[in-house]
C-alpha cells in the first residue's frame, strides 16, 4: 500500500515539477477518487485551459501577423497606384484599426494567461500542501497500524498465557476431584 502511494506521489510530484518548469505536456494520470485523484483531475483541467489559452494566443498572433502582412501589401500598393491613394488610405486605416483591435485582444489574452498562470501557481501550491498533508497522514497511519499490530500480538500472547493457565487449573482441578 505504501509502495503504491509512494509511486502515485512520485508520479504526481514529477508531473508537477515539469509544470513548475513550464512544461505542461504531461497529463497527470491517477484513476483513484481520493485526494491524489482529485489533484490529478484539477491539474488536468487546468492543463487543458492553459493549452486552450495558448492556442488562442497563437491564433491571435497569426491573425496579427497576417493583418500586418496585408497592411504592408496595402502600403506598397498605395505607393504604386497613386491615383487610388484616397481609397487605399482608407483601406490602410481600416486595417490599422483592425490590427490595433487585434493587438488589444492579444494583450487582453496575454493578461488572461498571466492571470491563469497566477491561479495555476496558487493551485500548484495547494496541491503541494495537500500532497504533504496526505503523506504525513499516511506516515501517521502506518505508525498507528504498527502500534495496533504490536498490541494485537500482546493480546494474542496474553490470551495464550491465560489459556495455558486455564488448562493448568483444569488439570489441577481434575486431580483434586480424583483425590
Amino acid at each position: 500500500m505504501n509502495r503504491n502511494l509512494s509511486r502515485r506521489f512520485k508520479n504526481t510530484t514529477d508531473v508537477l515539477a515539469l509544470a513548475g518548469q513550464g512544461d505542461f505536456s504531461q497529463p497527470l494520470t491517477d484513476g483513484s477518487r481520493d485526494e491524489l485523484g482529485m489533484v490529478a483531475t484539477s491539474y488536468n483541467q487546468m492543463r487543458e485551459q492553459v493549452e486552450l489559452l495558448l492556442t488562442n494566443i497563437q491564433t491571435t498572433s497569426e491573425q496579427v501577423a497576417s493583418s500586418s502582412e496585408e497592411l504592408y501589401a496595402s502600403a506598397e500598393e498605395l505607393g504604386a497606384v497613386s491615383e487610388h491613394s484616397t481609397d487605399l488610405n482608407e483601406d490602410v486605416a481600416s486595417k490599422a484599426e483592425t490590427q490595433r483591435a487585434q493587438t488589444r485582444e492579444a494583450t487582453a489574452r496575454a493578461s488572461d494567461v498571466m492571470d491563469l498562470m497566477q491561479v495555476m501557481s496558487t493551485r500548484l501550491g495547494e496541491v503541494r500542501d495537500v500532497s504533504e498533508d496526505t503523506e504525513r497522514e499516511i506516515k501517521a497511519g502506518g505508525v498507528r497500524v504498527r502500534q495496533s499490530m504490536e498490541k494485537m500480538e500482546l493480546v494474542q500472547s496474553q490470551t495464550h498465557a491465560t489459556s495455558e493457565r486455564f488448562e493448568g487449573l483444569k488439570r489441577d482441578s481434575a486431580r483434586s476431584v480424583k483425590l
